[in-house]
């Protein structure tokens, strides 16, 4: 069997059975005979900010000499990359072994009688199995959506359960108040288990502690970054994540976990998450940040309010049609000298042309470039004029424009 069969049999069933729920997967992992429960994990759920967390916590914990599962969605890059050892992606021969090992389960379930599981439900388990094969040392789980129903919240009770800053995202899925997306999300705090909170809005607070108090967990306290402390990672909200992932590291101490404060300093200026506030060029600048949601854009607008202070840029938009793109455009378009529009490549993308007619309405005054594809969009928004640019929006479509980005510079 090759790679291409695996991604082609997963992505099959991308789609199959209802979003959320944890029946399937459970049922998958009796197959499997429970890897998940020879595995010491946290737990990380929120809106934005998780990926960093996590990458501030593997590399802290990769300094020290642990073996560093980390199971993270989307890709950006390669599909590989959401199952990785420190900062080494799966295997090809791996993920093929382990991929077919849980595609036989999977079809054996419907022999049985069973419903299919989807992609994620598939790939989760295979991930618990490769960090069980590599015996790591502690695993770091990235909630894929909302926190309850998701597929990785059949772990047992983590060492930490970790809960970034609660903003609005995948409403259709989780609600639309504050309350309503925290309770989603407050599913992932497991009796007596610990709790590390981000700051948050009063109302999601208050969810979240009565979970809290009723399952008699611990709430872990939020503590302050040391001064000497530098981060890897621009922007100004990565200071909120790294004091997330200290606190975690300083709870883990408690536990037992030897972490110095010398590795903490090392991984957290090592720490490194392509696609978020990335500078890819100086002269002119090209930087790139995956905000996909309001909240999203918001900490990179306050972020370039501080590095860049009064600069406007041409921007390269790809924006998915379900997000709140209408706030998101007032955020941004006041950094903006030019917009370049284009189409991420994703089935629930907001095509360019839509995008470029809303833009239109707030900014009769903005020049708008419409384009087929990212390698026209970074020609004409950044090789041509040379002018400082910066790209944001979907995900996928930053993995993608980056990859695009660093061919062409090759080129050139």
């Amino acid at each position: 069997m090759t790679k291409q069969e695996v991604l082609h049999f997963l992505q099959s069933y991308s789609n199959s059975g209802s979003a959320l729920g944890l029946s399937r997967v459970e049922l998958l992992l009796d197959y499997l005979q429970h890897p998940e429960q020879d595995l010491k994990m946290i737990h990380v759920a929120g809106t934005n900010g998780k990926g960093s967390t996590i990458a501030f916590l593997s590399s802290v914990l990769t300094e020290e000499g642990y073996r560093v599962g980390r199971f993270q969605s989307p890709w950006v890059f390669d599909y590989e990359e959401q199952i990785r050892i420190g900062e080494e992606n799966i295997s090809e021969p791996d993920f093929v072994r382990i991929g077919q090992k849980v595609m036989d389960s999977a079809k054996q379930m419907v022999a049985d009688g069973h419903e299919m599981p989807t992609e994620f439900e598939m790939l989760f388990p295979m991930a618990l199995l490769y960090f069980k094969e590599k015996n790591c040392d502690i695993v770091l789980v990235e909630v894929g959506l909302g926190g309850e129903g998701d597929a990785t919240n059949v772990i047992p009770t983590p060492l930490i359960s970790i809960i970034t800053k609660i903003s609005f995202d995948h409403m259709n899925y989780l609600g639309d108040t504050l309350e309503k997306i925290a309770t989603a999300k407050a599913g992932i705090i497991k009796p007596l288990g610990k709790v590390l909170l981000a700051s948050q809005q009063p109302e999601a607070k208050e969810v979240f502690d009565q979970k809290i108090k009723s399952v008699k967990g611990e709430a872990l306290p939020l503590l302050e970054l040391p001064n000497d402390v530098e981060t890897g990672m621009k922007g100004t909200y990565q200071k909120e994540n790294a004091t997330l992932a200290y606190s975690a590291l300083v709870a883990l101490k408690s536990m037992g976990y030897f972490i110095s404060e010398d590795g903490i300093r090392r991984g957290m200026k090592n720490a490194r998450w392509p696609g978020r506030f990335e500078l890819l060029a100086k002269e002119p600048l090209f930087l790139i940040d995956g905000a996909h949601n309001e909240d999203g854009v918001r900490a990179l607008a306050q972020a370039l309010k501080q590095d860049y202070p009064g600069k406007e840029f041409c921007l390269i938009v790809g924006i998915l049609g379900d997000k709140a793109y209408d706030k998101m455009l007032d955020i941004m378009l006041p950094f903006a000298k030019k917009a370049v529009c284009v189409t991420p490549p994703n089935p629930r993308a907001l095509p360019g042309e839509e995008l470029g007619k809303v833009i239109a309405k707030k900014r009769k005054d903005l020049p708008i470039i419409i384009c087929k594809d990212l390698k026209e969009a970074l020609e004409k928004g950044y090789f041509k004029e040379k002018e400082d640019t910066l790209a944001f929006g979907s995900l996928y479509y930053i993995g993608r424009l980056r990859k695009e980005f660093l061919l062409l510079t090759d080129e050139k």
